[in-house]
């Protein structure tokens, strides 16, 4: 499925031109609008995995949710449809530059006032989506992706909401007992799968985290 993509228009409107990288749920690629030549990013949820409610119904929040929120520190979710053969997928802005993963990963110490800037524009991220009740309950420093804004200048954006908590939702998508997040990052009530007890704080915890880190 993956490299039968590339060279295919999606919708009529996307052509993908590459694969650009592969998650735990699906893979990335660029692509271009048809009609006004503006490149986009495409994430596709793997074929293996669409029968697999649970993982789709994550798929389609994550589009919802990213679309919803429209702040500059998150990224920003266009589209979401389905290919010919039935693959949900999202279109996003497209984002140049490496999360903050891949910096820290050098081994090196940010300067104290990149570091402050940085982590300024993901908490301001954070607040725009707990005021609309969203808990993202995976934030890692592969999800806070460090690019250049066009007048220069770094911004970062809090990529990721595919397991997102919403506090105001009536249902729960994931088992109770479930425990979703990465380990590293997780407060023990997300840890210990103790949903009912997930809000904002969690987020604070994991943010606390990298900010250590």
């Amino acid at each position: 499925m993956a490299d039968g993509l590339i060279g295919q228009t999606l919708g009529g409107t996307y052509r993908i031109t590459r694969s650009s990288g592969r998650g735990g749920m699906g893979v990335v690629y660029e692509a271009v609008n048809v009609r006004i030549k503006r490149k986009f990013a495409i994430k596709v949820l793997r074929l293996s995995r669409t029968d697999d409610q649970d993982n789709f119904d994550r798929f389609e929040r994550e589009a919802r949710i990213g679309s919803r929120l429209g702040h500059e520190n998150i990224v920003q979710v266009i589209d979401f449809n389905h290919t010919e053969d039935g693959s949900p997928y999202l279109v996003m802005e497209m984002l140049e530059g490496k999360d903050l993963a891949g910096v820290l990963g050098r081994g090196r110490k940010l300067p104290l006032e990149r570091a402050a800037n940085i982590f300024r524009q993901a908490c301001q991220a954070l607040t725009a989506a707990h005021a609309e009740k969203v808990v993202h309950r995976d934030l890692k420093p592969e999800n806070i992706y460090l690019c250049t804004r066009p007048g220069g200048g770094e911004l970062a954006k809090v990529l990721d909401f595919g397991i997102s908590k919403v506090m105001d939702s009536s249902t729960v998508l994931t088992q109770g007992s479930a425990v979703m997040g990465t380990p590293n990052y997780m407060s023990p009530e997300q840890a210990r799968g103790k949903i009912d007890e997930i809000d904002h704080r969690s987020d604070i915890l994991a943010m606390g985290t990298i900010m250590h880190q």
